[in-house]
This record gives C-alpha cells, structure tokens and sequence, in this order.
C-alpha cells in the first residue's frame, strides 16, 4: 500500500508517497513511485549515489554538494540508527563532556593512531582514550546528513553518509555501533 500525505502551501502538482512494506529495494523501484520525489525528512538514513548512476528510475530525486563537495543523488533509506542502550541524560557529569565534529581526523594526541579517521568507526576506536579523559558524554557536532560548504541540513534524523568508513549503505550500522561502544565503557551520547 501506498499512503500520502497533504503538503500545505505546496505547488499542486508536488506529492509524496512512501512504501511501508512489501518490496523496498531501489533497483525494482518498489520504493516510492519516480513522480513523488522528496527527501523524508525524517529519514533514519540517507544513502548516496553518484549521479553518474545509469539507474533510470533515479532520475528527479534531490542532488545535494556532499562534505567533500562531490554531487550526490540523496535517497531516504530505512535503516535505523536507534541504539540498543538508549537512556536519559539526566546523569551526565557536567565536568566529563566532550564536544566532537566527526568530521574532524584528530581530537587529542590518540586519534593518529585511529584506522577509520573522521568517521564513526573512528570515534568507536577512540572510545578508549575519551575515556581515559574522564568524558562521560560526547556531544556531536553535525552527525545528520548536511551537504554544501556552509553544511547546510539535509536530514536532522539521518547519520552524514559521507561519516561512513567504507560503503556510505554501512552509515546506520556504524552510528549504531559507534554508540554501542561508547554506552558499553559509560560514554553517553549527544546528538
């Protein structure tokens, strides 16, 4: 089935549809009809594409400037990001806190030593050495999906895909996991 929803002040002709079960890959374009092209805005993820793909059912969706400035086609994915261990901030240690960009390869002497820089694999491996710091909780700075040089938002509930260590697909296993390690030494988690 296939629900919509009503856009007020929007052009007439704009409508937006989303699949919420049966078949949701993008290659059969089962995912949401070529027509109703819109970036979920509460997406728990974005995958990129290159625009040079020759999927044709691709043509019309939202192209955005990615960090590195390279244009991307932008897809609402379905993967979630929600952690296991989601708890309330009410115990944070003030003095312990900790303001991270992700995107940024070096915060303190130990992140050279980090295989997977600048992403969220990287601060899963730092988990130890914010740790030994005496942070209690990690505000990142930006982990939503942006794209052009002022990092404009693209998706407030969607993991940058570009903050992937490999295949911008593995984005929400990573922001998943990246949390995980740090709730599992006592690191909270700001978005």
């Amino acid at each position: 089935s296939v629900w919509h929803c009503a856009l007020p002040y929007s052009d007439d002709l704009v409508g937006y549809g989303w699949r919420v079960n049966g078949d949701l890959s993008w290659e059969t374009n089962h995912r949401i009809s070529p027509d109703r092209i819109l970036l979920d805005p509460e997406a728990f993820s974005v995958k990129f594409v290159d625009t040079s793909s020759s999927v044709e059912s691709l043509s019309g969706f939202p192209v955005i400037e990615t960090r590195q400035g390279e244009e991307k086609i932008a897809l609402s994915g379905i993967d979630s990001t929600i952690s296991k261990d989601t708890t309330s901030l009410a115990n944070v240690n003030s003095t312990g806190y900790g303001i991270l960009s992700v995107d940024t390869a070096t915060f303190g002497h130990s992140m050279s030593e980090v295989k997977h820089p600048g992403t969220f694999m990287g601060i899963a491996e730092a988990a130890p050495y914010f740790a030994s710091l005496g942070i209690a909780a990690i505000k990142m700075n930006l982990p939503y999906t942006v794209g052009g040089p002022q990092n404009r938002a693209v998706s407030f509930f969607a993991p940058d895909p570009s903050l992937a260590s490999s295949s911008t697909d593995n984005v929400a296993a990573e922001f998943k996991s990246m949390a995980d390690t740090l709730h599992a030494i006592g690191i909270k988690v700001i978005i």
